[in-house]
């Protein structure tokens, strides 16, 4: 099951995500804006980590899903993240 919740609730900023794996964090997508470009941000942070750029939040959304599917021990990944839940900051095995 894919979710997403903000990175930073409460602030009104809804240009950076966490994007969830079976409520596990498995990637990150925010809007970047620079002189020359606006464009999302993806970043994998399980092994082997990636990062991307596309045109639209969607489009880094199945960048991250297309290369977690991609793992081929996803799920120990994820079960090992769950299991280590009170090593992560943020406390909800995120």
């Amino acid at each position: 099951m894919w979710t997403r919740k903000l990175t930073w609730p409460g602030e009104g900023n809804h240009t950076d995500w966490l994007v969830l794996y079976k409520h596990i964090k498995v990637g990150r997508v925010m809007y970047q804006t620079t002189y020359a470009t606006k464009e999302w941000n993806w970043s994998v942070q399980l092994y082997p980590a990636s990062l991307g750029y596309a045109d639209t939040m969607e489009e880094a959304l199945e960048a991250v899903r297309q290369w977690c599917l991609k793992i081929p021990d996803l799920e120990k990944q994820i079960d090992d993240k769950r299991n280590r839940k009170g090593m992560y900051a943020w406390g909800d095995g995120t």
